[in-house]
């Protein structure tokens, strides 16, 4: 997407004979791309929950030696 300045400095040029190739993506900064991937954290593990009653049940009546 070409500015008000660049739009017509780009009209000049094109006037004047000078072909201009078409417009590119910038490249991406390093820098902020690594500022932005800092605030992103992965997301917490998942640890299977302790069912403590099935616990009980399971060793009731058991002696654990």
């Amino acid at each position: 997407m070409r500015g008000a300045g660049e739009q017509s400095r780009a009209e000049w040029l094109e006037s004047q004979g000078i072909e201009l190739s078409a417009e590119e993506e910038l490249p991406e900064d390093p820098y902020m791309a690594r500022e932005r991937w800092r605030g992103v954290r992965p997301p917490a593990r998942q640890r299977p929950r302790e069912d403590r009653l099935r616990r009980f049940l399971e060793y009731d009546g058991k002696v654990l030696a």
